[in-house]
């Protein structure tokens, strides 16, 4: 969002948060920090008859993580009705930052990619300004683009994603443009 004083959290996602909170709390307090299903929060009276009533008429998924996942902020994806969506999730640890020349960002991204993936997503985190970046997964580039400058560069971005067969995915105004690799 390109003028984010300005946002209005919707009553819904103020209720997602609210479930977001009841299940980290849980989870805080277990001696493992374990990923948990969906069905032993409900089983155990974590999250109540009214929240898995919300989760169900709101279409939301869950995609559980342990309490030490770096990337745990799409442990709650619910759809929007302006055809975006809304993920939330527990931050996890700090993430940890290197620098790098840009002389050296291509190798260091390729490099990335060529890791072996973990069981759970593996994302590099890319700053260029405070408000600016992107991530990199093996099947997805999603770039945050707030200021002027940046959004100039969108349509060089665009050209060198489709070279890749990177097709766009939630690519418009006000919303974080991601590409998705090809799966054929």
């Amino acid at each position: 969002m390109r003028d984010s004083d300005n946002f209005k959290i919707s009553p819904e996602q103020e209720r997602l948060h609210e479930i977001l909170t009841k299940v980290g709390t849980h989870q805080n307090s277990l001696p493992d920090g374990r990923a948990i299903e969906l069905a032993e929060l409900e089983r155990d009276g974590i999250l109540s008859a009214d929240d898995m009533a919300f989760l169900t008429a709101h279409s939301v998924t869950y995609k559980p993580h342990r309490g030490s996942d770096f990337h745990a902020t799409d442990m709650f994806h619910m759809p929007t009705d302006d055809g975006g969506c809304v993920f939330i999730g527990p931050c996890g640890p700090p993430l940890k930052e290197h620098i790098a020349p840009l002389g050296v960002f291509a190798p260091v991204v390729e490099n990335f990619l060529k890791l072996p993936r973990p069981q759970d997503e593996l994302l590099l985190h890319i700053k260029f300004t405070e408000h600016d970046g992107m991530g990199v997964a093996p099947q997805m580039i999603c770039f945050n683009l707030r200021s002027a400058e940046w959004w100039q560069r969108l349509a060089e971005i665009r050209s060198v994603a489709a070279e890749f067969g990177f097709q766009p995915f939630q690519d418009h105004e006000g919303v974080r443009p991601c590409r998705r690799a090809n799966k054929d």
